[in-house]
């Protein structure tokens, strides 16, 4: 394992999950909430972990909870919200919804940290909520979320991020569904009983 480079990570659970009924987070998989698998992979790299929600159920994790400085902004807004919340210059974003993430995904964007924007690129797709994002962007970030312009894609191919490569497939699987949820379960299952 690398020497910690960034102390602090936040895990983005502030969406309304509207697709999937209720509470992404905090839907259990295999008898703990999803958020929990991403919390332990957090827990070895990052000594400094908060969420980023407006569900005051996230206090039962014992981390600090921040609510969007903004709100209705989506994943931007949540960002720009953890940045301003950060203590030092980088942070770590990650999504409460990757509980299959490994360690080495972590270890393969803090080797490659720029200054601005360093963000994992899984089977040819940007995953902005794998990343690494630097306190100097709030200014930008603050602009966009002035003007309305959300896309975070769009964001990070304008800043010159650095897009990192993670062939790790089964971390980065959207769960935004009843029906995606039932396959992860699934698939976590048939892990579980090899």
């Amino acid at each position: 394992m690398i020497e910690y480079m960034i102390e602090e990570a936040c895990i983005l659970a502030g969406g309304k999950s509207s697709r999937m009924g209720e509470d992404k987070g905090l839907k259990l998989l295999h008898g703990k909430p999803m958020i929990r698998y991403v919390i332990e992979a957090l827990i070895p790299r990052f000594p400094r972990i908060k969420i980023s929600a407006g569900n005051p159920e996230y206090n039962m994790f014992g981390y600090e909870v921040v609510a969007d400085v903004i709100p209705e902004k989506g994943p931007m807004g949540g960002i720009y919200t953890a940045l301003k919340n950060l203590s030092g210059d980088d942070l770590f974003i990650i999504s409460c919804d990757m509980p299959y993430i490994s360690g080495s995904s972590f270890d393969g964007l803090l080797q490659q940290k720029n200054e601005s924007a360093t963000v994992a690129v899984c089977d040819g797709k940007i995953q902005p909520l794998f990343g690494i994002y630097g306190k100097n962007l709030i200014p930008l970030l603050e602009a966009k979320i002035e003007q309305n312009q959300l896309g975070m894609t769009a964001f990070l191919r304008e800043i010159n991020a650095t897009f990192v490569d993670i062939n790790n497939e089964a971390g980065f699987l959207n769960i935004n569904t009843p029906d995606d949820f039932r396959h992860i379960e699934n698939e976590f299952k048939n892990k579980s009983e090899k």
